[in-house]
């Protein structure tokens, strides 16, 4: 029988360091820059790329419930749990039983789990492509601002992604009602008959991809026809709009530049508890290089200060790589201190007093 975690408080247990576990110090960070709303750079924004929003829809694969039927285990103890806590605590299931690493491991699983999973792949790769490629406007969700310059590129990709998304969904459709059957083998008493409509399409309706380029920069030509003052007043509203994106955007840039060579600048410096330097992953200086490598055209909103900075990073990797690195200590130690050159740097380009505070998140390297 599949064992399903109980969420509880008890199953969130930090593992207690000890002699041959010792606790992981936290390296110092620079602060993540802040920047006033002051405007800057809103023309060149406006004329560097376009807008494209993009919503992506797919039905829920887990799903909550409480049963004090069930024969449950806490994970974090091997314990079985009390009738009393399970009838008050929450389940989470996954409706066709199977996770990510029992499909990565090839461990039998539904087919319906392995056909959602493919699909749910899909979503996060093309997600990250998107965030690799374009920027992400700061004042809506699910809105990115396409560079000109790859402005069919990221069509092409876009239209490959569905084509690709409309042939798993099709593979999902036709081994659907399987897994439903399997489902209420595998879940038990967990299995809930409502989460599974009655035929494929009705499920598989629930995945959709919708994307359209819209009008950021400029008011609806209709209004200027009905009604001159609203017009006027819509163009001062997008002209606010467009000021205060310019300004998220350069401050995006500039903090997800400083998140990641900071990264690198920490992967280089880590020692074990020999003081040798511990074992540098490649992955870590290739994020570096990719967002370097894309800035060219990302840099939509002229950001001139970002951009030497920039060009610092790249002449001091020039010709490094991940082996140069590992076997020169004179090359870790230079790349060590460029990186450390380049973190002050960005940290000084940040306002001291912002009228406000944003944070931009980017994946960062183990």
């Amino acid at each position: 029988m599949q064992s399903f975690e109980l969420v509880t408080p008890s199953s969130r247990r930090t593992p207690t360091p000890t002699p041959s576990n010792p606790p992981r110090p936290t390296p110092e960070r620079q602060p993540v820059p802040v920047l006033p709303l002051s405007g800057r750079n809103a023309d060149t924004l406006a004329q560097s790329c376009f807008a494209i929003q993009i919503s992506i829809g797919a039905p829920c694969e887990k799903r909550s419930v409480a049963d004090s039927a069930a024969d449950i285990v806490d994970t974090s103890t091997g314990d079985r749990v009390s009738a009393e806590t399970r009838a008050a605590s929450q389940v989470s299931v996954r409706i066709f039983g199977a996770g990510p690493r029992k499909i990565r491991d090839g461990e039998a699983c539904n087919p319906a789990a392995q056909a959602m999973s493919r699909i749910t792949a899909l979503d996060d790769r093309i997600r990250t492509w998107l965030k690799t490629k374009c920027v992400a406007y700061p004042l809506a969700d699910a809105v990115y601002l396409v560079p000109r310059p790859i402005l069919s590129e990221v069509d092409d990709r876009l239209d490959q992604y569905e084509d690709e998304r409309k042939q798993a969904i099709g593979e999902l459709a036709r081994v659907y009602l399987w897994g439903c059957d399997q489902a209420k083998v595998d879940l038990g008493p967990l299995h809930r008959a409502e989460w599974y409509p009655s035929t494929a399409e009705q499920f598989c309706a629930r995945y959709y991809v919708t994307r359209g380029f819209i009008p950021l920069w400029v008011p609806d030509d209709r209004l200027k026809e009905e009604a001159g003052d609203l017009y006027q007043r819509e163009q001062e509203r997008c002209r606010e709009r467009i000021s205060r994106a310019a300004d998220e955007i350069v401050l995006g840039m500039r903090a997800s530049l400083l998140t990641l060579t900071q990264e690198l600048q920490d992967a280089l410096t880590r020692k074990d508890e020999a003081g040798r330097p511990k074992s540098f992953k490649s992955t870590t200086l290739e994020k570096v290089r990719e967002w370097i490598e894309t800035f060219r055209y990302r840099n939509v909103t002229g950001d001139q200060e970002l951009a030497r900075v920039v060009e610092q990073a790249r002449e001091a990797l020039k010709g490094v790589d991940a082996s140069a690195i590992k076997s020169s200590n004179a090359t870790r130690a230079a790349v060590v201190a460029t990186m450390a050159t380049v973190t002050s740097t960005l940290a000084s380009l940040a306002s001291a007093k912002p009228t406000r505070r944003i944070r931009f998140d980017v994946d960062a390297a183990d």
